[in-house]
């Protein structure tokens, strides 16, 4: 048992069983551990329960004997001392033993109960002890072979503090651990040096539109998108408008009718024309500086998801134009045919304003970019790869903010939830800091 020593509190009621109590005590010294009990108080003396509680506390056992004889009563809690004691050391959670006397042995009249009342309470005390851990004994000899065997198992199954002798108490595993968590605490100190130094740095964050993330709508519909025209029959066709609609006409009108995929790509090039041109938002950040030293050479790049576009005032994407891929309306034509056809004056008009429209007709140039016209005070704000913005400051003060805002203008091209990656590096950074901001367009 490691030379442990073990307190062991002995419980009973006394002049019944003086002699088999005495043989425990004994037992329990040859077993080299230390007996308590509370046989040398009397039941008047007014100390005598605070005594038992401090005693049964430091104790890391209790062995309970139980005769025939009730015992003395507590007065105020109309128990014997010996059931008071027992409740006890079970309220404490300390491990019982309990050896009760076969009921049945032949006794002498003063080792019997005879108040009518104290035999009640007895038997009620009996029937809670086999509750627990309990042996029964016939005569002292029987019981001192049983507390020793019970002890032992209960020191190896319930191992508690007990005490040990001082100048074992620290064996050298013991002071092993010590050197090395000693060690350990030396390594732990001098790291948190090193992390309160680096904490002398600054700590730069960065917000998009004032917040850490950045939501954008998207629009519900879209202004001149189409769909794939349905066939043209002749039956579908009001009667008055035949004669001006051969079945060429018919023919060749279906036969011109787009593909789903042309109509896909010029609706798309329509949705991005509109979504350039009126649903672009303006874009500005906020750089600050939290920590307690001042940042300098700030560079800072974001990385934005291929479904947005970037551009400055001015340097706005080129639209595109695509044909609409639909046949001429024949049925327009036809109308066109007919009025005509009733009406000499229409005709002249038409054909008059025909002429008008190819003169006027002006020729379809592209767009004139303003490509770099504005880019040379924008040293601190500027576009790379497309989707990438660069940010570059000289010098940032500990606790303070400042606004980039350069007329810079964000698309949403696809409705979806994306990141927005941020590479800060700064001169007083070993390594660079990256940071992530939720984009979500919907």
């Amino acid at each position: 048992m490691d030379n442990k020593k073990y307190q062991v509190f002995v419980s009973s009621t006394y002049t019944d069983l003086i002699e088999v109590r005495n043989k425990v005590i004994n037992s329990i010294l040859s077993m080299e551990q230390f007996p308590a009990g509370m046989e040398m108080f009397s039941a008047e003396d007014s100390q005598q329960w605070e005594i038992i509680k401090r005693t049964i506390d430091s104790s890391d056992y209790y062995v309970v004997i139980i005769g025939h004889r009730y015992g003395s009563i507590e007065p105020k809690d109309g128990i014997s001392y010996t059931e008071k004691e027992y409740d006890y050391a079970v309220s404490k959670d300390i491990p019982v033993l309990a050896f009760i006397q076969d009921r049945n042995v032949a006794l002498k009249p003063h080792e019997r109960e005879n108040d009518k009342d104290k035999a009640d309470k007895l038997d009620k005390f009996v029937d809670k002890a086999k509750t627990r851990m309990c042996q029964f004994w016939t005569d002292s000899n029987d019981l001192i072979s049983k507390v020793p065997t019970a002890l032992f198992k209960s020191f190896l199954n319930k191992p508690q503090i007990g005490w040990i002798r001082g100048s074992n108490s620290i064996s050298p595993e013991v002071v092993n651990e010590l050197a090395r968590l000693s060690k350990e605490n030396n390594e732990l100190k001098n790291k948190l040096l090193e992390l309160e130094r680096d904490n002398d740095i600054p700590n730069i964050n960065i917000q998009l539109n004032g917040g850490d993330s950045l939501e954008l709508s998207y629009p519900d519909r879209f202004e001149g998108t189409i769909s794939v025209p349905k066939m043209l029959k002749r039956e579908s066709i009001e009667p008055d408008l035949l004669e001006f609609i051969t079945d060429g006409d018919i023919e060749q009108y279906n036969s011109n009718i787009p593909s789903e995929e042309e109509i896909y790509n010029y609706n798309k090039a329509q949705i991005r024309n509109e979504l350039i041109s009126k649903n672009k938002f303006p874009l500005f950040f906020s750089i600050s500086n939290m920590g307690q030293v001042k940042a300098t050479d700030i560079h800072i790049e974001l990385s934005f998801p291929k479904e947005i576009k970037l551009f400055f005032k001015g340097e706005e994407p080129s639209l595109e134009f695509i044909k609409d891929p639909r046949p001429s309306d024949i049925l327009l034509s036809a109308e066109k045919k007919k009025r005509e056809a009733t009406d000499p004056v229409t005709k002249l008009i038409n054909q008059y304003s025909n002429l008008g429209r190819v003169v006027a007709s002006p020729s379809i140039l592209p767009p004139l970019k303003l490509e770099n016209l504005n880019r040379s005070y924008r040293k601190d704000l500027y576009l790379k790869d497309n989707n990438v913005v660069v940010i570059k400051v000289d010098s940032l003060l500990q606790t303070l903010t400042t606004k980039i805002d350069r007329d810079l203008f964000i698309v949403p091209l696809e409705k979806g939830n994306y990141v927005v990656v941020a590479y800060i590096i700064c001169e007083q950074y070993k390594d660079g800091v990256e940071l992530s901001f939720p984009l979500i367009i919907k």
